[in-house]
C-alpha cells in the first residue's frame, strides 16, 4: 500500500541503481562540459560588445547543452525532483553570496574578480539544471534549448526596457510555456500531488525574487550580478508556478473518479460558463452606464467652464482669469500663494494652490482659453460650489452623488486610463471619461456633493469620506494635475457614485432594472437549472451504468462466471453489458472446454502409457540376430503396433501392424489386437490359424465396420536362419541382402486387411506364407504405411501451388540402399533424419513404426 501512496522512494532507487551501474562522466562527457562552461564564461564577458559577438556562444552553448543532456538521458532517467531541489539550492546560495557581498566592502580590482568567480560557478549550475530540467520535460528534444535562449533574450530586453507591463504580460507567456514542461507531475501519486502542492505553493509563496531595477546598460557586471540572475530567478518561479497549476490538472485527471470528473465537468460546462456570462453581462451594463453617465459629467463640466469663462452664470462659485503676456506666468492670488507657471502641454489641468499662513490646499481647475486679442488662463476652483454647479447640468440613471479628488494610477491602470478610443479631439481633450472604474481610489481630499432625493438635503451637504467599502463609481472623468513646472503629478477624478440605500433602491430605474435581474434568476432558477439539472441526472445514470460493468468486471475476474449484467435501455451501455454477458458465457464454455480438454489430455497421457507398456519395452536378445524397433504416434495415443515373442523349439513370431484410424479408438483395437497375438501363441505357432484367428475376432459383427487392420506376422527360425511370414493387407516389407546392396527389393505377398471381409472366404484365399532364406549380415526391414505416406508442402517461393509431396517407397528404397551394411540402430536412425528432415515444419499426420531384423556376421 505505501508503494502505491508514494512512488518517489520508487523513483530514487532506480535512479540510484542506474548511477551506480553507469558510468557518465567518460572523457566525450567532460570535453562537452568544458566547451559548455568555456563558452558560457565568453558569453558572459561578451555581452557589452554588441548582438553579433554573443551569436557563437548562444550556439556552442546550445549545441552542447543538447548533446549532454541527451547522452545524460540515455544513461539515466533522474526523477524531476532532484533538478528542482539543486535548482532552489543553487538560487538560495546564489542569493546568500550576492547579499553577503552587499555588505562587504570590496576595494580594489583583485577582490572584486575574486568575488565574481562563485557567481559564475552559480549561475553556471543554475543555467545548466534549467536547461536539463526544460529539456527532460519535452521528451528529450534538444532542440527546445533554442526556443528558450529566445526567451530569455527577450526577457534581457525587456528589462533593459524597464516596462513593467511588458514584463508582466511575458511573465504570463512563460507560464503557460512551461506549463508544457510539466510532464512529469503526472507521474505522481494523489497523495505525492498534496503534499508536492503545500510544499511548491509555500516556497513560492516565500520565494525571494531579485528587486526591479532601473537599469539600462548592460556591462559584464550588471549582466552575472542583476541581468541574468534575475532571468533565472523569474524563470524558476513560474516553473514553480507551472507546476503549481499542472497539479490541480493531474488531480482531475489522473485521481479522480468518474463520477467527480463528470461532475466538475458539469460545472466547468454550464454553472461555472453561466456565472462568468453574468457577471460579464452586469459589467457591460455597469461600464456602459458608466460610460454614458462619464460622458454626460464631462460635458457638463464643459459646459460649466464655458459659462463661466463668457460670465454666463449667476450661481455662487470661485473663479479667476489671470493674463498671460509671457512664460512662466505669475499666478498671484489674494488668499493663496503666489507661484510661477511654466507653459503647460495641457490646455485644462488640475493645479493646487496652498492658502497663505496655512499647509492646507485648494484645487483649481487651470483652462487656458486663447482669444483674438490675448491668451488667458482661467481658474476655477473644485468645491462643493462648482460640485453643485455641474450636478445642475448633470443627466443620470443611476447616482446618489459626486465626488472629487486627487489620485495617482498603478501601473497596470495606466494602460486602461492611457487608451485613446474614445478621447474627442478638442480644446478639452485632456477633460477624459473612464468608464471601468468600480469604486472610488482612497483620498484624504475628497469633496463630495449628494444628489437631492438621495439621503440628503441639497442645503445640508458636507464633505463626507470615500472610503467607505459600500460606495462603487457608475461613471469616471479625469483630468490630469501639475505643479507649478508643468510637470504632470498625477489625475484629478470626478466620480459619479452610487450609494446602495433604499432611496436609490426606490427609483424608478433602479427598480426596473432589479425587477429585470429578477427574473433573469426566476429563469435561471426555473428553466436553466432544471436543465443543468437533467444534463446531471444523464451524466449520474452514466456513472451508474459505468459501476454495473465495472462491478461486473469485478466479479467476473473475482471467478464468478455466472454473474449477469442486467440494464435497461438501448443505448451503447446496454450493448456492452450484453456483449460483456455474452462473454462471460463464452468464457465459461471455452473453461468448460479447456477443462475438458485437459482431461482429455490426461486421459490421452494415461493411455499413451498404457500404450507404451503394451509394447515391449526391450525386444529379445536372440543369439546370432539383431533387432531394433522404433513408434512415434501423431497423437498421443495411435493404432501402429509391433512385438517379438519367443516360441518353443529356437523359434521367434514378430508381428508388426496398423489399426485404422487415429486415437483412442485405434489404440483400443491395437490393445485388443497385440493381445490375441499374445494369447494365440500360446495355443498355436501356426501363422495361418493365428491370422484367422484374429481375423475372425475383427470380422466380428460387434466390432466396428469403419475398423480393420493391417498386419505382417511372421515366424524367425534360427535353426533354419529362415524367416516366414503372412501379409495382411500390410506394407510390403523390404529385404536387404548383404552381398549385393543393388538387390534390395520388396517382398511381394498377397494378403487381404483383418476385419475387411466379414466371411472369411476371402480372406483365407488370398492368405498366402512367404518363406526367406536368411544368409549373414541379411535385413529385414518392415514399417507401417506412416513413413512412407509422410507428406510435406515444397516451397511456396518455388512452388506457388503449394503442391502436396509424398515421402514414398522409392525414396525410402533409395535410403535404404544407402545404409548397406549398417546396424538396425544405425538404419532406424537414419531414416528417422531423412524422415523429418522430409517434414520439416510440418505436423506428422499419421502414426509411424519401424521393425528391423539383421542376422549377424559375415559369409
Amino acid at each position: 500500500m505505501l508503494s502505491v501512496r508514494f512512488k518517489v522512494n520508487q523513483r530514487l532507487q532506480n535512479f540510484s541503481e542506474q548511477l551506480r551501474s553507469v558510468k557518465i562522466f567518460h572523457l566525450k562527457m567532460i570535453l562537452h562540459l568544458s566547451v559548455w562552461i568555456l563558452f558560457f564564461i565568453i558569453l558572459l564577458l561578451s555581452v557589452n560588445k554588441g548582438f553579433l559577438s554573443i551569436v557563437i556562444p548562444l550556439v556552442v552553448i546550445g549545441v552542447t547543452t543538447g548533446k549532454i543532456v541527451k547522452e545524460i538521458l540515455s544513461k539515466i532517467s533522474p526523477p524531476s525532483e532532484i533538478p528542482i531541489l539543486f535548482l532552489l539550492v543553487f538560487m538560495l546560495l546564489e542569493r546568500l553570496w550576492f547579499s553577503w557581498l552587499m555588505n562587504t566592502d570590496l576595494t580594489g580590482g583583485y577582490p572584486r574578480v575574486m568575488a565574481f568567480i562563485p557567481q559564475i560557478c552559480l549561475l553556471i549550475f543554475i543555467t545548466f539544471t534549467l536547461s536539463f530540467l526544460l529539456i527532460e520535460n519535452n521528451k528529450g528534444r534538444s532542440r527546445t534549448i533554442y526556443l528558450y535562449m529566445f526567451l530569455a533574450f527577450l526577457s534581457l530586453l525587456l528589462l533593459k526596457l524597464s516596462d513593467h507591463h511588458f514584463w508582466m504580460i511575458f511573465q504570463i507567456i512563460l507560464l503557460f510555456v512551461f506549463f508544457r514542461q510539466t510532464s512529469w507531475a503526472e507521474k505522481l501519486t494523489k497523495i505525492e500531488c498534496i503534499i508536492y502542492f503545500t510544499i511548491i505553493g509555500i516556497i513560492a509563496l516565500n520565494y525571494q525574487k531579485i528587486p526591479y531595477l532601473a537599469i539600462r546598460d548592460i556591462t559584464v557586471l550588471s549582466f552575472g550580478w542583476y541581468f541574468l540572475p534575475k532571468i533565472l530567478s523569474h524563470f524558476v518561479w513560474i516553473y514553480l508556478l507551472a507546476v503549481l497549476l499542472k497539479i490541480p490538472f493531474v488531480l482531475v485527471y489522473h485521481h479522480a473518479g468518474l463520477s467527480r470528473k463528470f461532475k466538475i465537468a458539469g460545472w466547468l460546462q454550464s454553472s461555472i460558463p453561466q456565472f462568468i456570462q453574468l457577471v460579464i453581462l452586469v459589467l457591460v451594463f455597469y461600464f456602459f452606464i458608466g460610460g454614458w453617465q462619464a460622458e454626460n459629467l464631462k460635458n457638463a463640466i464643459i459646459t460649466q467652464v464655458d459659462k463661466i469663462a463668457t460670465s454666463n452664470i449667476r450661481t455662487p462659485h470661485t473663479s479667476y482669469q489671470l493674463r498671460i503676456d509671457e512664460y512662466p506666468f505669475e499666478i498671484k492670488l489674494s488668499e493663496y500663494e503666489t507661484i510661477n507657471i511654466n507653459r503647460s502641454p495641457y490646455k485644462n489641468a488640475v493645479i493646487p494652490l496652498r492658502q497663505q499662513d496655512s499647509q492646507k490646499r485648494d484645487y483649481f481647475l487651470l483652462t487656458q482659453l486663447t482669444t483674438a486679442e490675448l491668451d488667458v488662463a482661467q481658474l476655477v476652483k473644485i468645491d462643493s460650489s462648482f460640485l453643485k454647479l455641474i450636478h445642475s447640468e448633470l443627466q443620470t440613471v443611476a447616482a446618489s452623488g459626486l465626488v472629487s479628488y486627487p489620485f495617482r494610477v498603478s501601473e497596470w491602470d495606466s494602460i486602461l486610463y492611457n487608451l485613446q478610443w474614445w478621447i474627442s479631439r478638442s480644446d478639452y481633450q485632456e477633460i477624459r471619461i473612464f468608464p471601468f472604474a468600480l469604486t472610488p481610489y482612497e483620498s484624504e481630499e475628497a469633496l463630495a456633493v449628494r444628489f437631492p432625493g438621495y439621503g440628503a438635503a441639497a442645503e445640508n451637504e458636507t464633505r463626507f469620506t470615500i472610503m467607505h467599502s459600500d460606495i462603487f463609481t457608475a461613471g469616471r472623468v479625469f483630468i490630469p494635475m501639475i505643479n507649478y513646472r508643468a510637470e504632470k503629478t498625477g489625475l484629478w477624478a470626478f466620480d459619479i457614485v452610487i450609494i446602495p440605500t433604499f432611496s436609490f433602491f426606490g427609483s424608478p430605474l433602479i427598480r426596473q432594472i432589479l425587477f429585470w435581474l429578477i427574473a433573469y434568476l426566476l429563469i435561471n432558477l426555473l428553466v436553466i437549472q432544471r436543465v443543468i439539472k437533467f444534463g446531471n441526472q444523464i451524466n449520474e445514470m452514466i456513472v451508474q451504468k459505468f459501476d454495473q460493468l465495472t462491478l461486473g468486471i469485478r466479479q467476473i475476474s473475482g471467478g464468478n462466471l455466472n454473474y449477469k449484467i442486467d440494464m435497461e435501455g438501448e443505448d451503447e451501455f446496454v450493448e456492452l453489458a450484453e456483449r460483456f454477458n455474452q462473454m462471460s458465457i463464452e468464457l465459461q464454455q471455452k473453461m468448460d472446454e479447456a477443462r475438458e480438454k485437459d482431461r482429455l489430455e490426461h486421459e490421452l497421457r494415461i493411455a499413451r502409457d498404457v500404450q507404451l507398456n503394451l509394447l515391449p519395452a526391450n525386444l529379445p536378445e536372440i543369439e546370432g540376430y539383431s533387432l531394433s524397433s522404433h513408434i512415434r504416434t501423431a497423437t498421443e495415443v495411435g493404432g501402429d503396433f509391433y512385438d517379438v515373442l519367443p516360441l518353443k523349439s529356437g523359434k521367434y513370431l514378430f508381428v508388426i501392424g496398423d489399426v485404422s484410424g487415429k486415437g483412442t479408438s485405434a489404440a483400443f483395437y491395437m490393445a485388443q489386437c497385440i493381445s490375441l497375438i499374445r494369447f494365440a501363441r500360446e495355443f498355436s505357432s501356426d501363422l495361418r490359424d493365428i491370422m484367422l484367428r484374429l481375423n475372425n475376432y475383427f470380422s466380428d459383427p460387434m466390432i466396428d465396420r469403419q475398423i480393420f487392420v493391417t498386419a505382417i506376422i511372421g515366424i524367425l527360425e534360427i535353426e533354419r536362419n529362415s524367416i516366414s511370414f503372412i501379409r495382411a493387407g500390410h506394407n510390403l516389407p523390404i529385404y536387404l541382402p548383404f552381398k549385393n546392396k543393388s538387390d534390395i527389393k520388396e517382398l511381394k505377398s498377397q494378403g487381404l486387411g483383418l476385419g475387411l471381409e466379414r466371411s472369411g472366404t476371402l480372406f483365407q484365399k488370398t492368405m498366402k506364407i512367404k518363406t526367406i532364406k536368411f544368409n549373414k549380415g541379411d535385413t529385414l526391414f518392415l514399417y507401417t504405411d506412416g513413413l512412407v505416406e509422410a507428406s510435406s508442402y515444397e516451397d511456396s517461393a518455388k512452388h506457388p501451388e503449394q503442391k502436396t509431396e509424398f515421402f514414398g517407397e522409392d525414396r525410402l528404397l533409395d535410403i535404404l540402399k544407402k545404409l548397406h551394411g549398417k546396424n538396425p540402430d544405425e538404419i532406424i536412425a537414419e531414416v528417422n533424419r531423412e524422415i523429418w528432415k522430409f517434414y520439416g515444419t510440418s505436423p506428422l499426420i499419421d502414426d509411424m513404426t519401424m521393425l528391423v531384423i539383421q542376422r549377424s556376421g559375415e559369409e
